[in-house]
């Protein structure tokens, strides 16, 4: 291998660094939230959110049937 061609590697290697350097950054955070923290928050939020949905299904569901009950009565 010349001596070019090292350099010429070793100038690749240097980019390639740099660009898994900002990946690791953007998915660990460096001091502000990342990638994976910013997924946990979207899925917890997600449940809560889905949680919140079915508790007012059902609580329409339960005023619906005393709505219609007091019909028949």
């Amino acid at each position: 291998m010349s001596d070019q061609e090292r350099k010429l590697l070793a100038i690749q290697l240097a980019e390639i660094k740099v660009v898994m350097l900002r990946l690791d950054e953007a998915v660990r955070g460096n001091g502000k939230p990342g990638l994976i923290l910013r997924i946990d928050r979207l899925e917890r939020a997600r449940a809560v959110h889905g949680k919140v949905v079915w508790g007012l299904a059902a609580g329409a569901l339960g005023i619906m049937v005393q709505w219609v009950r007091s019909f028949w009565s």
